[in-house]
Order: C-alpha cells, then sequence, then structure tokens
C-alpha cells in the first residue's frame, strides 16, 4: 500500500475518483483534500475552478488507473511532500519533483467535506427513467391535487410533514459552484421558493403495485410544476432530483451520506437537509375530507325461541363512484340519439365487421368479441366486471364489493343475458336479439331480376296452365290430365326456380358467434384462441390479459 493523492481539475472529477474507491472497497480511506497555500503545481488548471485532491492510500498500479481514468494527476506521499508520479515503474525518490518545482508539501492542505465537493460539482440532466418509487415535495396547499390524481391511476400514496435545513452553510464565496446549484445556498438562506419561509413542507411517497414503473405522464407533469420538486428516492437518505444526476451514481452518493436525509436539487429549489416530523400516513385522506358512515351498534334479532345470536342485516348493493383503473372498454351503452351517431362513426370502420348491437326500448348496448377497446365519442363506455355478460359504466364499482358467485346471483346475469348496472337501475337486454352493427346503416338489398331463358319461361307458363285449377265444363267430357313426363319437368323447373329466387338477408353463424358466447361463459382463453386462430392478434392478447387477471384474482389470498 501507498500513500497516493490525486489532483483534479474539478470536484466532478474528484467524485469520479471518490465513486471508484468506493466501488473497489477503498471508501473508508480516503479524504478530500484543498490548497490553502497553492504552489505552482496546485495552483488550478487555468479554468479558475481550482484544484480539488483525494488522498488515499492503496496499490500503486490500480492507483494509477483510476486517476487516469478520471482525468487526473497521480502524486505520491513521500516525505510530507507529494511527489508527482511518472505513470509507469517504481514510485518517485523522495527529491524527484523538489527540483522541478512540481513537489508539493502536504502542510499547505486543509480537509474539504463531502457536502463541499458534491455542492461544487452540481447536477447535470439525464434521461429520466420509469421508477416504480418516487418521492414529491410540495406545500401542504397542493398535497390533496396530487394526492387525488396518484389515487385516480391506482398508485398507493403515503404522506408526512417535513422539516428543510440548508444543506450548505458555509459561506457561498469559499467554495467555487457549478451553473446548477448556482443559487442553492442563497434559495435555502432565504424564505423565497416553493416551500415557503417556514421551510416546512410535505412529503408524498408514491408507489405502484407489484413493483411496477409509475405513469410517465405523472412523472412529466410533477416534474413541469414549478411548485413541486419531484425526486427518486436512493435508500433512505438521499433525494435526488428527477430528470437531474451527480457526477457520482446515486447508490455511491447515497454512501456518502453523512446524516439526516440530503435533497439535492437545482437552484430553482435548492439543496436540503430533510427531517421527518412523525410516521408516514395513508393519504388517500386528504381528499375524503368529509364525514364517513357513522358508527351504529347492531340491532339484536331473536331467529327462534331462545336463541339470542345477532344476525346482521344486509347492506343494500348500490353502484357507486369508484376508481377503476386499468379497465379496457368492453362495450358502449346507447340512447335512440347516440344509436343514430352511429352509422356515421363506424361506416368504413373495421370495427364494423365485428361489432353487434342489442336494440332496447330506449337503451341499446354496443358490444364486440374480445371488446371494444376503444373509446368512441358517444354513448357511456361500459366494461365487463363479470362473471358472464354483467357490465358496470368506466368509473363505478360496486358497494360493497362482491364475489363473482353473488353478483351472478344478485343481478340475475345469464350467458344469454346482459345486464349494465347503472347508479340508478340495471337494465337487461336478450343477447339473442343480437344483430350485426352494419343493419344500422345497410337496408334490404335490390330486387334481383331473375334472367331465365325463353322455353324456360314458356315451360313454366305451360305448367301454370296445367295446374291451375278450372271450372268444371257441362257434360261427361273431363279436363285432360297432364302427363308423367309435363309433371316431372314442372317439378323439376320450380325447384330450379326456387333455389334460385332472393331470400331475405340473414346474417349466418361465424365464429365471432362462438367467440363472443365464449366470451360471455367466462372462457377468455377459448375466445381468444378463436380470435388469434382468425388473425386478429389484438384482441386475442385482450383476452388472454381478462384470463389472468381472473385467474390471479382467484389465487390471491
Amino acid at each position: 500500500m501507498v500513500g497516493l493523492a490525486g489532483r483534479f481539475g474539478s470536484a466532478s472529477a474528484a467524485l469520479v475518483f471518490a465513486g471508484s474507491l468506493v466501488a473497489t472497497g477503498h471508501g473508508d480511506g480516503f479524504r478530500f483534500l484543498r490548497v490553502h497555500r497553492p504552489g505552482p503545481a496546485a495552483a488550478g488548471t487555468g479554468d479558475g475552478s481550482g484544484a480539488w485532491w483525494v488522498a488515499v492510500e492503496m496499490a500503486l498500479d490500480l492507483g494509477r488507473e483510476l486517476v487516469s481514468t478520471a482525468h487526473g494527476r497521480l502524486y505520491v506521499h513521500t516525505d510530507g511532500r507529494f511527489q508527482p508520479d511518472r505513470g509507469w515503474g517504481l514510485p518517485p525518490a523522495a527529491a524527484a519533483g523538489d527540483a522541478a518545482g512540481e513537489a508539493v508539501p502536504t502542510s499547505g492542505f486543509g480537509s474539504a467535506s463531502v457536502v463541499e465537493v458534491v455542492r461544487a460539482a452540481g447536477l447535470h440532466p439525464v434521461v429520466a427513467g420509469t421508477p416504480t418509487e418516487a418521492v414529491v415535495l410540495l406545500p401542504g396547499a397542493l398535497a390533496g391535487g396530487v394526492v387525488q390524481r396518484a389515487l385516480e391511476l391506482g398508485l398507493s400514496v403515503r404522506y408526512r410533514p417535513v422539516r428543510l435545513d440548508p444543506l450548505f452553510d458555509t459561506p457561498q464565496s469559499a467554495i467555487p459552484q457549478s451553473a446548477t446549484m448556482q443559487s442553492a445556498t442563497t434559495r435555502s438562506d432565504t424564505t423565497a421558493g416553493p416551500f415557503g419561509g417556514g421551510r416546512v413542507a410535505t412529503e408524498l411517497r408514491l408507489s405502484a403495485a407489484s413493483a411496477e414503473p409509475l405513469p410517465a405522464s405523472l412523472l412529466v407533469a410533477l416534474n413541469h410544476d414549478p411548485f413541486v420538486l419531484l425526486c427518486r428516492a436512493t435508500g433512505d437518505r438521499l433525494l435526488v432530483q428527477h430528470a437531474m444526476a451527480s457526477a457520482l451514481p446515486d447508490p455511491l452518493l447515497a454512501g456518502l451520506v453523512d446524516a439526516d436525509t440530503w435533497v439535492l436539487a437545482d437552484g430553482s429549489f435548492g439543496c436540503w437537509r430533510l427531517v421527518g416530523l412523525g410516521e408516514p400516513m395513508d393519504a388517500a385522506a386528504l381528499v375524503r375530507l368529509m364525514d364517513g358512515y357513522r358508527l351504529e351498534a347492531p340491532e339484536q334479532t331473536i331467529t327462534a325461541p331462545g336463541d339470542t345470536s345477532l344476525r346482521l342485516a344486509g347492506r343494500p348493493v348500490a353502484i357507486v363512484a369508484g376508481r377503476t383503473s386499468g379497465v379496457d372498454i368492453d362495450a358502449a351503452l346507447l340512447d335512440d340519439d347516440d344509436l343514430a351517431s352511429i352509422p356515421p362513426l363506424l361506416a368504413g370502420h373495421p370495427l364494423a365487421e365485428i361489432a353487434v348491437v342489442v336494440r332496447g326500448r330506449d337503451r341499446h348496448l354496443l358490444l364486440a368479441p374480445g371488446g371494444l377497446l376503444e373509446r368512441l365519442p358517444v354513448g357511456e363506455p361500459l366494461y365487463c366486471l363479470g362473471p358472464g355478460p354483467l357490465f358496470l359504466p368506466v368509473g363505478y364499482r360496486t358497494r360493497p364489493r362482491l364475489p363473482p358467485t353473488a353478483r351472478r346471483a344478485l343481478f340475475g346475469v345469464a350467458d344469454d343475458i346482459a345486464v349494465v348496472a347503472l347508479p340508478a337501475r340495471a337494465v337487461a337486454f336478450d343477447l339473442h336479439a343480437r344483430e350485426p352493427v352494419w343493419t344500422l346503416w345497410a337496408g334490404p338489398g335490390p330486387e334481383l331480376d331473375l334472367q331465365l331463358p325463353p322455353e324456360a319461361v314458356a315451360a313454366l307458363a305451360d305448367v301454370d296452365t296445367q295446374v291451375t285449377p278450372r271450372p268444371p265444363e257441362p257434360g261427361p267430357v273431363s279436363a285432360p290430365e297432364p302427363s308423367a313426363s309435363g309433371w316431372q319437368r314442372a317439378r323439376e323447373l320450380l325447384k330450379r326456380v326456387r333455389n334460385r329466387a332472393p331470400e331475405a338477408p340473414s346474417a349466418p353463424r361465424t365464429w365471432l358467434d362462438d367467440a363472443l358466447e365464449a366470451e360471455f361463459a367466462d372462457n377468455f382463453v377459448r375466445a381468444a384462441e378463436l380470435h388469434e386462430r382468425n388473425g386478429d392478434p389484438l384482441r386475442a392478447a385482450h383476452l388472454y390479459e381478462r384470463a389472468a387477471r381472473r385467474n390471479g384474482a382467484r389465487t390471491s389470498p
């Protein structure tokens, strides 16, 4: 092991070298140094930022590699001086740098704190990722709106009040700073800024279920709000502004945090030491500032002589507003005006090939095998809650929540009866009456002019003459009977003509009917296989996803 020191022209380079030391197991033995009485070799690099030094004991060959990687110059500690290293061979001799005036006395150095180096290095923009957890610092007046949006997206939100103390309490003129943190100290030491004069803010911790990434749209919106500081959390003691980074990677920077929690941000927010004022709490209460259901003791009901057991009365099932994030559009409920708007919307649309409509008295149901998979500008969008064809409006749920068997029994759902549960009523549709949606704008076909050859027309006239009954004539002479060959020829002509006569238009049964019936029977895999086999992978994927969600709900604890 050799006493080494790396000299760097910027605090960022010194941080990069420090990160390499931590990564190689030398994180406990290095020190940041600054020259108090600079000599010729330590007077800076000509860019005005001064020189930053990092001293450590380690193997010479590894030190040479790490210092050169960070674009620094290596010195070896010998007899109270830092002697410049040649970069190869043995360490320099004790007086090797004295003659050239490049040796630096160690007595001219003073220690620099990690906070000073991080402050001078500043932050730089980076490509923002999609974390699974984020921390938001904002004034309390804005917390309710952010929590409301996060809950609508199905996120878990916890909050607590925090106190923000200035991270940099040394004079600003003592340390050169990068542009990204130029005003960090002045902002922290004044009462200006989004967090107000009290330096107390609200911390929100957002997280998604099953370690899924947070919605990118929410992150972009929060990051563009000038009164909100969006951070990514590294461990329990480091918060870094979203889409910004230090020269040191987050895990290594977190290892250098000395105490409390650091908040690193650009000059518009400042840098702080964060102190929590209590334990995090569920943030759902921030958007439900009203009285809930009063607590009452259940009445005792005597069910038999001498029986004093309690029987709780069932609560009426209601359709109430609730979060339905992640659901797909499976159908649409239309009124008469909406039904009249469907032809110009779907004529020529691929959905017209598979969608069906069930007409009712004043309400109508539009659905398609595999779901509509898109929002129409008319009607009320529905999602299939199941089991079978039980639909609810998007943004609504049952209260209380019911298992599938209870939903089927209470709503009267059957494979051939579709039920749409609305907040005020439930409407049912006979699925046997469904018809292709194109029948809304396609009327009867043209009348066919059957082109028969002249001999066929004459033969038909002859048959008509022979089979038409005649009134009896006086006298014993009876009407001549047609020959057997004439009857045979008439039957054949009539059969041929009838087979070629136009019939009323009808919709023959297709694989789409099989897929829709399999879907209503909760056999999503069978329905998906039919769509996949017939070249519709999008609807097949949607049905496979519904099958996976249904199976996951059945097996979850």
